[in-house]
């Protein structure tokens, strides 16, 4: 059975180096435990494989990061090699051990963006079912939460797990200006931007001229602002102001966090389904909710949290 990862994630193979008399195994060899990893066309993947002994028992870790650019897709195979010593200060069982991994897409942009998690939606599908759902499940629960994390972002006008900003904005002669994102968490930088000599002239704005609002620490739920100090403005103008930010929730709430488990959820349940009908699950029946549920659902847990974005 192959090992299950994502592009742009770590992911971790534990292998077990056995003694020569086959009775137990071999520590403190992590630096000559031999690796080479191919791409699914069985050519060398030239990725970095790092060796460490966490528990400095004989089990290593061997762990790699496949990316898109590099790399790509499929069923990478990891041989490790047991050393023979020396180098190695004690006799190894000098096994070859092949492991495949299968290395999943999608995932390495919504990683920090995702407003549930395979580990909660499982506890709720155990709950329902009264089955253990294992890792083969887990591939298409996280396509499933992130195309929902997707739809919610989308509803809201806005990105819910905090983030760094680097955004343009235009004045309109008042005192406020409105940040895309939200609640505020802190404001790098902000510049006025000149192009009147062809090229942009950035023009840092001093922190004592402007004050910071919208802010989490607040208990603030929609967009960050900036406001001027001292009857200052913000001119008119289109994109002629420049704001390094940070903005979002630490923790997303958990109403957000009901709401797309709930989603994923009635996602599952339908994947073999086409219309609506009643599905059975060992003795009990569910009836997965109506697209117009749906909405109404979404509407009424995500409503509080939604903004339009700010004209940029």
């Amino acid at each position: 059975m192959a090992w299950i990862g994502y592009l742009d994630r770590a992911v971790t193979v534990r292998h077990r180096m056995g003694n020569l008399l086959g009775t137990g195994t071999v520590s403190g060899e992590s630096a000559n435990l031999g690796k080479a990893l191919f791409k699914p066309d069985g050519s060398a993947s030239g990725l970095t494989v790092a060796i460490t002994e966490p528990n400095s028992d004989g089990y290593y870790d061997a762990t790699f990061t496949a990316t898109a650019v590099d790399a790509g897709t499929g069923i990478y195979r990891l041989r490790l090699t047991n050393p023979a010593a020396p180098p190695a200060a004690a006799a190894t069982d000098e096994a070859i051990v092949d492991y495949y991994v299968e290395i999943n897409p999608g995932l390495a942009a919504e990683t920090l963006l995702l407003l549930t998690s395979v580990a909660r939606v499982k506890e709720r599908l155990e709950g329902a079912t009264g089955e253990t759902y294992t890792t083969a499940a887990d591939i298409l629960l996280q396509e499933l939460i992130s195309e929902t994390s997707g739809v919610g972002h989308d509803f809201m006008g806005r990105i819910i797990p905090q983030q760094a900003y680097s955004h343009y904005f235009g004045g309109d002669d008042t005192d406020t200006l409105w940040l895309a994102q939200g609640p505020l968490v802190s404001v790098a930088s902000l510049e006025s931007v000149d192009r009147g000599t062809g090229s942009e002239v950035l023009a840092a704005i001093a922190t004592t001229d402007y004050f910071e609002d919208g802010l989490r620490t607040e208990g603030w739920k929609g967009r960050g602002k900036l406001i001027m100090n001292l009857g200052g403005l913000f001119l008119q103008g289109k994109r002629n102001y420049k704001s390094v930010y940070t903005a979002g929730f630490t923790f997303i709430p958990e109403t957000i966090v009901r709401w797309a488990t709930r989603r994923v959820l009635g996602e599952y349940f339908n994947r073999h389904i086409v219309g609506r009908r009643l599905l059975s699950t060992g003795d009990k029946t569910i009836e997965p909710d109506s697209e117009a549920q749906q909405s109404d659902q979404m509407k009424r847990a995500l409503a509080p949290y939604r903004f339009l974005p700010a004209s940029l």
